[in-house]
């Protein structure tokens, strides 16, 4: 029984001193011990080779936005003369059906006054040609049939102006003026050997998609001119010698509007080409009677976005051209259209063409 006290009271003790110590040892540590240890060591460069940077911190950040951009203007108002166009296209068209409409959009205006430009040389007109002549002969002294390739709908994307860059010269180029379509964009084709023209904004009997400033024969005579004036001041400077209408079956109807507009080109020594969207179009008559060079559209290349179908249209323009002497063929910048032109300019001389921008053609027929 006096064994069993004594153990447990020494039990008892050997706890109580070690709480006390765990108690004393807590409340006043030892520097010692909880001292951190300290220790250098010498790394190797990190190899960052073959680690691609993140998307944005490249130079494709800014491409990417400005692609989005051009991709949303494309998607509202790019290939809007397809409202007018009818998908049975002939080889030889004088009489065209309204094309297929394009969503409505409100029209836009932007008020300027008129001015009086300072008259461009006529020889101005064929010094950016790759085919300028001054020589005035007669088709019959041609030793090829020519063809002039209008490309459309250009400005709204950059890069569909880069893809037309690539395509053989000399080709025409009709520019928007709204939209991303800019100075810098026409510059680009003009020094690499394009010719280029305003694509003219113009209403259509159809309801369609109206492109920003579009010309109604409604307007007033000094609000039209106004109004065209502004559009040929967005590209001044950029050696536009001539224009062509965008749409515009309605407007090219009237006498009074397409004198409005025939007036100014007088001014300007500008010719226009009638992309003959009406067989009603009195363009002809009025640019003769002012003595404005007039020339119109033969074949519409790609009603119907098939390489196929638009390469038949390049053989329908090559007949009309054999058979006249000249052809006007006008298409846009889709990819099917593009590459069927590339593909189609290859066998130029076997089939006895030569492909001159519009401005040759009218030294030849005025």
């Amino acid at each position: 029984m006096k064994k069993s006290v004594i153990f447990i009271f020494v039990l008892l003790a050997i706890i109580a001193a070690e709480t006390w110590a765990l108690f004393h040892h807590s409340r006043h540590p030892s520097p010692v011990e909880y001292a951190f240890d300290e220790q250098e060591y010498d790394l190797p460069p990190p190899n960052l080779q073959g680690i691609k940077p993140f998307l944005f911190e490249t130079q494709w950040a800014d491409e990417i936005g400005a692609t989005l951009d051009e991709l949303q203007a494309v998607v509202e108002g790019s290939f809007q003369d397809l409202s007018e166009q009818s998908s049975n296209n002939p080889p030889v068209i004088e009489n065209k059906d309204e094309r297929t409409p394009q969503k409505d959009e409100p029209l836009s205006f932007t008020e300027t006054k008129i001015k009086t430009p300072d008259p461009v040389k006529p020889a101005e007109v064929l010094q950016n040609t790759d085919v300028a002549t001054s020589e005035s002969r007669s088709f019959a002294a041609e030793a090829k049939a020519l063809v002039a390739v209008v490309i459309d709908d250009v400005g709204l994307s950059i890069p569909f102006t880069n893809q037309i860059a690539q395509i053989e010269k000399p080709v025409t180029v009709a520019f928007l003026p709204y939209g991303a379509s800019n100075k810098n964009q026409v510059m680009k084709l003009k020094n690499a050997g394009f010719e280029v023209i305003l694509h003219t904004p113009m209403m259509p009997h159809v309801k369609a998609s109206l492109a920003p400033n579009t010309l109604s024969p409604e307007m007033e005579y000094d609000d039209l001119q106004n109004r065209f004036n502004a559009m040929l001041d967005r590209f001044a400077g950029t050696g536009m010698y001539g224009i062509n209408n965008h749409m515009g079956s309605k407007f090219t109807e009237s006498k009074k509007a397409m004198t409005a507009i025939v007036e100014v080109l007088k001014q300007k020594n500008m010719f226009f080409l009638d992309s003959k969207t009406s067989s009603k179009s009195v363009a002809r008559s009025v640019c003769r009677t002012y003595g404005v060079p007039y020339i119109s559209r033969d074949i519409f290349l790609d009603n119907e976005k098939d390489y196929g179908k638009i390469m038949q249209q390049f053989a329908a323009t090559e007949r009309v051209a054999k058979k006249r002497g000249y052809a006007v063929a006008i298409g846009h910048p889709y990819p099917q259209t593009l590459r069927a032109l590339k593909d189609w300019e290859k066998n130029l001389d076997a089939h006895n063409i030569k492909l001159v921008p519009l401005s040759y053609l009218l030294q030849r027929i005025n």
